[in-house]
């Protein structure tokens, strides 16, 4: 867990609770930390005069935090000369601390996420053992804060992975129409005035070689195809498979005579790797919209196969 994935919102509540611990156990640093490897990363910290800041890493192995975890040190030292382990910890080095109070943060199925950490240059601050009762408290309470947190960090994570999978062809990994289209919206939304063109390219063989030589041999062209489109793209342009023997190119920024130059080198290079398709391009201009000049790249596609199946 990093600061990164702590809501704006729990690392209030938390700074907020490490305010109270401050006004009953006068520390000049609380802080909140998180153990990821070897780094131990400051999540949260109440700051009175200590060069530590939120987002700081430090080694975990250095740490008194360390130690008291591997049960070397106490929880509650008021003078931490009076431990060995914390009085040879290399943080000592680089940070005055005398008082030291440490207790391990865990979530749910008691995973150790970190520790919630007092430190001082003073030794015997006033209410050390005392409020021992309010720290254990809060750092239960923020261990539960951290676990959540994670949780819905995981569950938001899986939630994009699905709607990555939903959007992508299976077979070549490219956009599907379902992603092609949602591109489409957002591009036509965020960049209505920007200059974008569009190719349509249709399989011309692909039913035949299914049906002579079976669909292991069309899935073949079809990923032949999709890698054939990919690499003759910048990596502004988007390719996406529509589904059967159809894909969609969306080539940023590009006028109607690039649309068509690049229309003619594609279907050179498909031909070349023995791909043979039909092509068809618009552009916004002339077309109003983006979903305009799909509409009449596909028109023009269809009125290339039929002019061709008439002849």
């Amino acid at each position: 867990m990093t600061l990164l994935k702590v809501s704006t919102e729990t690392l209030q509540v938390i700074r907020e609770q490490l305010i109270a611990l401050h006004a009953r156990i006068p520390l000049k640093l609380w802080m909140v930390t998180a153990v990821n490897g070897d780094d131990w990363d400051v999540v949260c910290a109440h700051n009175q005069g200590y060069p530590v800041k939120e987002g700081q890493t430090f080694p975990w192995k250095e740490s008194f935090c360390c130690r008291m975890m591997l049960n070397e040190g106490p929880q509650f030292a008021s003078n931490v000369a009076d431990c060995e382990a914390y009085r040879n910890a290399p943080i000592g080095k680089k940070l005055p601390i005398r008082a030291y109070i440490g207790i391990p943060l865990y979530g749910e199925g008691h995973r150790f996420i970190g520790t919630l950490c007092g430190i001082d240059p003073t030794p015997d601050v006033v209410g050390i053992r005392a409020g021992e009762a309010l720290v254990r408290q809060t750092a239960e309470t923020i261990g539960r804060l951290l676990s959540m947190e994670h949780k819905l960090a995981h569950a938001e994570s899986r939630v994009l992975q699905v709607e990555g999978h939903a959007l992508r062809d299976e077979m070549t990994h490219l956009l599907n129409r379902r992603g092609w289209n949602k591109l489409l919206m957002e591009t036509g939304t965020a960049q209505p005035d920007e200059v974008h063109s569009i190719v349509m390219v249709d399989l011309d063989n692909l039913k035949s070689l299914n049906d002579l030589s079976g669909h292991a041999a069309g899935d073949k062209l079809i990923i032949k195809t999709a890698r054939v489109l990919s690499a003759a793209m910048r990596g502004s342009d988007v390719v996406a498979r529509l589904g059967g023997d159809e894909f969609g190119v969306l080539l940023q920024h590009i006028y109607p005579r690039q649309a068509q130059d690049i229309a003619a080198r594609l279907t050179a290079e498909m031909a070349e790797a023995g791909v043979t398709a039909t092509v068809g391009f618009a552009s916004t201009p002339p077309q109003p919209s983006v979903a305009a000049a799909v509409e009449a790249a596909d028109q023009m596609l269809v009125a290339l196969k039929r002019n061709r199946a008439a002849l």
